[in-house]
């Protein structure tokens, strides 16, 4: 499989999948630079990685605290970077508003 890239016009910066960041070439047009590669786990997986259960791993997809992906109605991706930030930050100080834990203990997110 060939892959070929091509120039872009301010017009079409959104012609590329997600996997590039679209940066400006300085003429006009924009150049794809890699991403880093998304691990994804499903929701077991993330549990067993992090040692949460998988509610609680179910509810911080749900609440808009990790991203993910949904590829269809019973299959959840969890974003394993996002997971570990949030674990990271839940950590500290303060992070536990009562909003948030309102938004965790409902799974009411921003997404919906």
């Amino acid at each position: 499989m060939s892959t070929r890239i091509q120039k872009l016009t301010s017009a079409e910066p959104s012609s590329l999948s997600a996997a590039f960041d679209l940066l400006p070439a300085g003429d006009g047009s924009f150049r794809a630079v890699p991403q880093k590669p998304l691990v994804m786990a499903s929701i077991t997986q993330a549990a067993r990685s992090t040692g949460l259960s998988r509610d609680t791993v179910y509810r911080l997809y749900k609440a808009g605290f990790v991203s993910g992906d949904q590829p269809s109605p019973k299959k959840i991706r969890i974003d394993m970077a996002s997971l570990q930030t949030h674990r990271r930050e839940s950590l500290k100080e303060g992070f536990w508003t009562r909003e948030r834990r309102s938004r965790f203990l409902t799974g009411v997110s921003d997404r919906e």
